[in-house]
């Protein structure tokens, strides 16, 4: 969402990117409630299965835009402009990859009896966490541990790579550690 100066009285515009990362259609936003869906809604994208039929509201008051999700199924997600922080069971959207970051200090561990180990591999030391590639809700992908202060992600190059998905840049984010926290950061990638 881009707010605009007066044009036709629009105070900003929804524009719709391309798997190439240029700009597609751009529909206006105007002040109060922008309903946004697949059908009978103020902006409409009537081809779109992954949206709901009233999927999201667009609140547009003054230069502030607010953004709502109506329950629905794929959610709603915003295009990050500077670094975010990403917290235990944050789920982003990268191309078309949905990913969840889980914080291994804060993974519920099975308990037992106190002198039996744990069947399974350990995590290799200075891992910290991992991502999760959601197929659906309850259905999860491959699976990436994370560890030192970089972890960069994207098409073509990086620790963590998407080959096959064409909206993934060649490097498209990183995941950096910084004074305990966790924040995700776009590199100029064209989605």
């Amino acid at each position: 969402v881009q707010t605009v100066g007066d044009r036709t009285n629009s105070r900003a515009r929804l524009v719709l990117i391309m798997e190439d990362g240029s700009d597609g259609d751009d529909y206006s936003l105007f002040e109060g409630v922008n309903t946004v869906g697949r059908e009978g809604t103020a902006v409409e994208f009537d081809g779109d299965v992954y949206l709901d039929p009233y999927h999201a509201d667009l609140v547009v008051e003054g230069d502030l835009v607010t953004v709502t999700d109506q329950g629905s199924l794929n959610g709603t997600f915003i295009r990050i402009t500077e670094p975010a922080l990403i917290e235990h069971n944050d789920t982003f959207r990268l191309g078309q990859e949905l990913l969840r970051y889980e914080d291994l200090s804060r993974m519920e561990q099975p308990s037992g009896e106190a002198d039996t180990d744990l069947l399974g591999a350990r995590p290799p030391e200075g891992t910290w966490g991992r991502l999760v590639q959601l197929m659906t809700p309850e259905i999860v992908g491959n699976s990436f541990l994370l560890s030192g202060r970089f972890v960069t992600i994207g098409r073509e190059r990086g620790d963590i790579t998407f080959n096959g998905d064409g909206y993934v840049s060649g490097r498209h984010a990183t995941l950096t550690r910084r004074n305990g926290s966790l924040y995700l950061e776009d590199l100029d990638s064209s989605n």
